[in-house]
């Protein structure tokens, strides 16, 4: 009967004891689990809030640069870019500034393409340049030559004025070549109104170049009224 019992008690703990392992080790691997889950989500979260960090970073550089634009961007800098109009030739100080004459040989240049014809009737020069900016560009180009100004597409939208301008683009035209001179530059009354002007809603016009070459695509967009001034004297 003592060795049974002995016996028994041996028994049955050496099982319960065997059983006890187990779950020791089932609950070890459901902690190790947990802890693999938990640093897997903490990863992740720390590569949300670095992605996060460097889209803010983005965006205030480029808002940075936006300013960079409104400072640097005066009539002298795109004076310097001026050989970058017609590759090699020699700029002519008495270039044509006479506005008939503008408005002929751009009306010239233009009316010869069959995609922009239907889409300039009844425009004048004067919606399509501001003029108060385009004296400035006029010298850019040999005498046999006209520069005329365009409006890129809006960078975004959303911003305040200034942040939703538009790239001006310097166009030296021909009746033969289109010759690109791409001037950063973007409008501020505080820069560029600096006479007593009046503010006015002007509609200009972007213009994209095509793969093929020498067709142009006109989009027409609107300056928003505060980033305009004109000539018109208060």
């Amino acid at each position: 009967m003592i060795y049974y019992y002995y016996y028994y008690y041996y028994h049955h703990h050496h099982h319960h004891h065997h059983h006890y392992h187990y779950i020791i080790i089932i609950i070890i691997i459901i902690i190790i689990i947990i802890i693999i889950i938990i640093i897997i989500i903490i990863i992740i979260i720390i590569i949300i809030i670095i992605i996060i960090i460097i889209i803010i970073i983005i965006q205030i550089l480029l808002v940075l640069w936006f300013v960079a634009l409104l400072v640097l961007a005066r009539p002298g800098l795109a004076k310097k870019t001026i050989n970058v109009c017609v590759p090699g030739a020699t700029i002519d100080e008495t270039a044509v500034k006479d506005f008939e004459s503008v408005k002929s040989l751009y009306n010239d240049a233009i009316a010869a393409r069959s995609d922009l014809g239907d889409l300039l009737t009844n425009v004048t020069l004067e919606e399509l340049i501001p003029f108060e900016f385009a004296s400035y560009y006029y010298d850019m180009c040999p005498s046999e030559m006209v520069s005329t100004l365009f409006w890129s597409i809006p960078y975004r939208r959303g911003y305040k004025c200034w942040t939703i301008q538009r790239v001006l683009y310097a166009r030296c035209i021909t009746k033969k070549c289109q010759y690109w001179n791409a001037v950063p530059w973007i409008p501020n009354y505080k820069f560029l109104c600096r006479e007593k002007r009046v503010y006015e809603n002007v509609w200009s016009f972007c213009v994209t170049r095509r793969k093929r070459r020498g067709i142009f695509q006109l989009i027409r967009i609107q300056i928003p009224k505060s980033c305009v001034c004109s000539l018109t004297k208060c």
